[in-house]
């Protein structure tokens, strides 16, 4: 229809009427992209919000893992401390010794932690992290998820120095059988008793336990920071002035 009265302006020469229509139908367009580019914006900012929903609970449910672990190496790095103190005391004490065989733990041990990044790996690996429109945000998301990173690697080699404890405990623990006929460990203390090359080594892993807590408090701080700018975002919390 627009076409044929185009033509017929064409045919008439009526070029005010052709500047008319070539005017509606220039306006047509623009209008047309302009609704098409507000509904995909819509779409990019409700898809943003979910992802900053998800990426809240992530971060909330990591920050409480991460608490749990820091509690973890804390116990250990008591446990060893108490042992090395133990064994340099100047006579046995077998109330002592029994106390500290029944709360002793591994002491070479930086288990991995369940960590939730289901959120960022989307974001990521869908070139999607745009979305995310507060710059502050993004590069804290970044901040979060490199320090993971780094804080794995920096646990597998702790875990592999670790290991070598194995040949340690061979020295003061021997396998023993539970009248339910459970298989355990059972340390003697006896073998190392006053032995200072080995308190060195207990002290030594004690520091490294030390090493996994102040990493993992370092995560807290860092992972509470871009919960806070999150939760900013979605208007959940106020906004910090120093963002």
């Amino acid at each position: 229809m627009i076409l044929r009265r185009f033509m017929k302006h064409v045919k008439d020469q009526n070029w005010v009427a052709v500047g008319l229509d070539v005017l509606v139908v220039i306006t047509g367009i623009f209008l047309g992209m302009q609704v098409t580019e507000m509904n995909d914006e819509r779409k990019n900012r409700d898809l943003e919000r979910d992802y900053l929903e998800r990426l809240v609970i992530d971060l909330e449910e990591n920050i409480e893992t991460l608490k749990g672990s820091v509690d973890f190496h804390e116990k250990i790095k008591a446990s060893i401390n108490e042992t090395a103190s133990f064994l340099m005391l100047e006579e046995w004490d077998e109330e002592a010794h029994e106390k500290i065989r029944k709360q002793m733990m591994a002491w070479g041990a930086f288990p991995v932690l369940p960590l939730q990044t289901g959120a960022w790996d989307e974001l990521v690996s869908t070139g999607r992290l745009s979305l995310i429109q507060d710059s502050i945000t993004r590069d804290s998301l970044q901040k979060t998820a490199s320090e993971l990173l780094m804080v794995r690697t920096q646990f597998d080699q702790m875990a592999t120095v670790g290991g070598t404890w194995a040949q340690e405990f061979e020295r003061f623990t021997s396998l023993w059988r539970s009248k339910n006929g459970e298989m355990f460990i059972r340390p003697d203390f006896k073998e190392v008793f006053g032995d200072e090359v080995f308190v060195t080594n207990l002290l030594v892993s004690a520091s490294r336990q030390g090493r996994a807590i102040g990493l993992r408090e370092a995560q807290i701080t860092t992972n509470k920071k871009t919960l806070s700018l999150l939760k900013c975002q979605l208007k959940q919390s106020e906004c910090s002035m120093e963002r």
